[in-house]
C-alpha cells in the first residue's frame, strides 16, 4: 500500500546537518509548523487526514474505543528532543481544526483551533486525555495546554460566542490574542464573519 510521508531537518548555526526525522501514514501528510523552547527541544505539528500512522518509536491506529477514536489526525504535535529522539506525541483532530500552536514562558505548549462541532478527543502518548461531548451548534476557539513531559493539563476556551466564520491565524501579546477570520456560511447561504452580536 502507498504511503506518504513528512521530513523535518535541523541544522546546526553553520550549516551542518544534525539529523533528518519523518514518518508515513496512509493518506496525505505534511508538516505544517515548528516551534523549539529554551531547552533545545522541536515541536512539529504534523497535520495527516488519516487514522493510522508511524512516526519514530510510535504507531498510531483506530482505536476500539469509541470515545477515543480519531478519524483524521489533523493535530499531530511531535516532541523531539535536541538529539532528535521523539519523546512523545499529542494527538486531536476530526471537529478539532487547528490553526497554531505556541510556547509559552513555562515550556508549556498552547495549541489553539477551531470547534465545529463537538465530539472532540485529544490525547498524549504520556499523558492524559479530553473528550467533549457531541453539540452539533458548537461553534467556539479552543485551545488545548501540554506541558513538556506531554500530559494535557488544560481545554480552555478562547472564544465561545463565534457564531459563523473561521479563525485562521493568531498572534499572542500580553494581553491575549489577536485573531485573523475568513468567513463562513449563513443559513441563507450568504458567506460572513458573525461574533455574538456583530457580523
Amino acid at each position: 500500500r502507498q504511503f506518504y510521508r513528512f521530513f523535518l531537518a535541523k541544522y546546526s548555526a553553520d550549516g551542518k546537518l544534525l539529523w533528518v526525522k519523518t514518518g508515513n501514514s496512509h493518506d496525505n501528510m505534511a508538516c505544517f509548523g515548528i516551534k523549539t523552547d529554551n531547552l533545545g527541544n522541536v515541536y512539529a505539528w504534523i497535520y495527516t487526514p488519516s487514522h493510522t500512522m508511524s512516526i519514530g518509536q510510535f504507531s498510531i491506529f483506530p482505536s476500539g474505543n469509541a470515545n477515543s477514536y480519531i478519524e483524521r489526525n489533523y493535530c499531530t504535535i511531535v516532541k523531539y528532543n535536541a538529539d532528535g529522539d521523539e519523546d512523545w506525541l499529542f494527538l486531536s483532530g476530526d471537529y478539532f481544526d487547528p490553526f497554531g500552536f505556541w510556547i509559552d514562558d513555562e515550556n508549556q505548549l498552547r495549541i489553539l483551533g477551531n470547534v465545529g462541532a463537538s465530539k472532540v478527543y485529544a490525547y498524549s502518548t504520556n499523558g492524559a486525555e479530553f473528550s467533549l461531548d457531541y453539540d452539533p451548534d458548537r461553534k467556539e476557539i479552543l485551545e488545548f495546554v501540554v506541558n513538556e513531559k506531554g500530559k494535557l493539563l488544560s481545554s480552555n476556551y478562547i472564544l465561545d460566542d463565534l457564531k459563523t466564520g473561521y479563525a485562521r491565524s493568531f498572534v499572542h501579546t500580553d494581553n491575549g490574542y489577536v485573531f485573523s477570520f475568513v468567513s463562513g456560511q449563513f443559513q441563507n447561504r450568504k458567506k460572513g464573519i458573525a461574533i455574538a452580536n456583530d457580523s
